[in-house]
């Protein structure tokens, strides 16, 4: 029998580390569907196959009314979160790191059919959150509006 002991969790799903100490799980929350699931792991093999630093991605599970993926555990990995929290006085560098690689994101290559425009993704998000005014929801959509879309 397989232990999962768990890392950490986000708006959508809780990620566990598995005892082979190769792999991780990340379990999706019951509100995420097995295409919406299915959908992450297809285009996480596809930035993989774009070059962009991603963990293989390995079987999709299911577990009661959650459905996941198993993912290549990256020893190595920390968060820019983490590594700031951790080295404060190493702000300047790590952003430097942080910004290269953003610059290498943004400069690769990317297929709109398969990665499609997430800007009315975001508006759309924006104008149904409860945290803003409809002054700071204006203000965040003119901004969304202003990122000239491009796909190199």
């Amino acid at each position: 029998m397989t232990h999962a002991e768990e890392s950490g969790d986000g708006f959508t799903a809780t990620s566990y580390y598995i005892d082979d100490n190769d792999s991780m799980m990340k379990l999706y929350l019951p509100f995420v569907s097995k295409e919406q699931v299915a959908k992450e792991k297809r285009l996480a093999n596809f930035a993989m196959l774009m070059g962009i630093p991603t963990p293989f991605t390995g079987d999709l599970i299911k577990d009661g009314d959650r459905y996941g993926l198993i993912f290549e555990r990256i020893f190595t990995k920390q968060s820019i979160s983490r590594l700031l929290s951790n080295n404060p006085e190493r702000i300047d560098e790590l952003a430097k790191i942080f910004a290269d690689m953003c610059k290498k994101l943004h400069q690769t290559k990317c297929d709109i059919d398969l990665f499609p425009c997430a800007n009315n993704k975001y508006k759309e998000e924006i104008i149904n959150s409860k945290l803003f005014s409809d002054e700071e929801k204006a203000k965040i959509n003119k901004f969304i509006d202003n990122v000239p879309v491009v796909n190199n």
